[in-house]
């Protein structure tokens, strides 16, 4: 018998510098796409933002949540092959190497 696995098939990609000095601002992107056959009606992206950075501005509906330090953008859907760039603008505040978390996920 065949069997038929369904679900959202999003692609996140990050853009922006890997470095940048203190107290500069860094502009980071990320582009999500619907890579699956169907609509994804509702796209929620989060990031956290790392402690060697402070949140400057976000684009679109991007809320910041200071006592969670994440920027959540939710998007009302994603027809199939279609994209959407979220922008983010940080500020360098320490030195050091830090990991930046984002995901992307479909309604839950």
């Amino acid at each position: 018998a065949g069997l038929e696995i369904i679900g959202e098939q999003l692609l996140l990609e990050r853009h922006g510098h890997d470095r940048v000095y203190v107290g500069r601002n860094i502009v980071f992107t990320n582009q999500v796409t619907n890579e699956g056959p169907r609509a994804v009606k509702e796209v929620t992206v989060t990031e956290v933002i790392p402690e060697g950075f402070e949140f400057v501005e976000v684009t679109g509906d991007g809320r910041y949540d200071r006592a969670k330090r994440t920027v959540t953008w939710t998007l009302p859907g994603l027809s199939p092959g279609a994209s959407d760039g979220l922008t983010l603008t940080l500020k360098a505040k320490s030195i050091g190497q830090y990991d930046s978390v984002v995901k992307a996920v479909g309604p839950t």
